[in-house]
């Protein structure tokens, strides 16, 4: 995708481009590139300009590798920090989009984008191997590793499709580094949270913290550092629990629908003496019912008592621990009430306006539950006695 080439004069050379002339091959980069990339929120903002905040030479000669961080500025809004890590070569790869092609006296280069290159994603492995940081023109880059990281046994590099801000590039099937893209000063939660329970505890129900990258300015400052990657153990993605039960629901209506029934489930019982006896399904069919949910109900009980470990595992260190438990307060309690009520009225609302779209008998269900909207209202309220019953909470 190259746009302008850069004219560089006779004294300057491809390699003289990764260092002093990178400032002005961003500068010239096509602002089109990054609207077109699934990682760039921004798609809609006027860009005005494309600056270098800061980059490292990570690999020089040709091709050479850098890191660099980039500052999008717009007309109208703030300004943001890119990730965009770059390649210059004295070869074109056809499979890759070509950022700028570069001309001097006697070469002609070419500028791509450095993650697309699986040499340059093994080198981010290496440097992270080998933990150390890497001087920028204003700061660092600082690579570690944590006693979670393994050497894969296959060298093959992929990059995962699922990903919409970040880009993420598996090695092997042991383990995936995900590289922000959109570079936020500051503590990162996902880092903040693997690093603790890999580091600081036994829970081993996450994807194990390998190692990280991150950006430190010279300048010292409480937004003086960034999150750029973080590497951990790769585990299949088999979906999420609201996936999972909706796959658990398909699975029991389609089975529900081919058994045998002696009636409607919405059916009323009637007792010998003609009177309503009970309401609801009839006992056999609320047997098939729980035999057929029992593997999800298990697996329900079983996803709870992790979350509950999860939980534990971060209140685990009482002191010097960001996580550590605190006292709940009633301005927690009253937070958390305003928030569940705004949600659950919001809820009846829905339900309330789309009443008249239902079939007869389910309105008179939606309508009963309508009726009992208090007593769930109610129940919210109970949490006020939280405050007084010594119980802690984390961050």
């Amino acid at each position: 995708m190259a746009s302008r080439t850069p004219q560089f004069n006779a004294a300057a050379t491809l390699e003289a481009a990764c260092s002093i002339a990178l400032a002005d091959l961003v500068g010239a980069l096509d602002p089109e590139y990054l609207r077109q990339q699934r990682w760039f929120g921004s798609k809609t903002k006027p860009i005005t300009r494309l600056r270098l905040k800061d980059h490292a030479v990570m690999q020089g000669g040709l091709p050479c590798f850098l890191l660099a961080l980039i500052e999008v500025e717009y007309s109208g809004f703030d300004p943001e920090l890119y990730s965009v890590p770059l390649m210059i070569t004295d070869r074109a790869v056809p499979q890759q989009d070509l950022l700028l092609e570069l001309k001097t006296a006697s070469e002609v280069g070419f500028l791509y984008e450095a993650l697309a290159n699986d040499d340059f994603c093994r080198l981010l492995l290496e440097k992270i191997a080998h933990p150390g940081a890497i001087p920028a023109a204003r700061g660092s880059f600082v690579f570690e590793k944590t006693h979670a990281f393994i050497r894969p046994e296959a060298s093959t590099v992929t990059r995962s499709r699922a990903e919409q801000s970040n880009t993420s590039i598996i090695f092997g099937d042991a383990l995936i580094l995900k590289n922000f893209r959109k570079v936020e000063p500051g503590t990162n939660p996902d880092l903040e949270i693997s690093r603790f329970l890999t580091t600081k505890t036994d829970f081993a129900h996450i994807p194990l913290l390998a190692g990280t990258i991150e950006y430190f300015s010279e300048y010292a400052a409480p937004d003086s550092h960034a999150a750029v990657a973080l590497l951990q153990r790769f585990v299949l993605n088999e979906g999420n629990a609201w996936e999972y039960t909706l796959r658990h629901l398909e699975d029991f209506y389609a089975a529900a629908a081919r058994s045998p029934k002696a009636q409607s489930p919405l059916d009323t019982s009637v007792g010998s003496g003609g009177g309503s006896s009970r309401t609801g399904p009839p006992p056999a069919m609320e047997e098939r019912a729980a035999e057929l949910m029992r593997d999800y109900a298990a697996e329900a009980s079983r996803l709870g008592h992790i979350t509950g470990q999860l939980h534990l595992a971060l209140a685990s260190d009482p002191r010097g621990s960001e996580f550590a438990p605190e006292p709940i307060g009633m301005p927690d309690v009253q937070r958390w009430i305003t928030a569940i009520v705004e949600h659950v009225e919001s809820v009846f609302r829905a339900l309330e306006r789309s009443l008249s779209s239902y079939e007869p008998k389910v309105q008179t269900t939606a309508r009963e539950l309508i009726r009992k909207k208090a007593v769930y209202l109610k129940k919210v309220e109970e949490l006020r006695g939280l405050e007084a019953s010594q119980t802690c909470k984390i961050r």
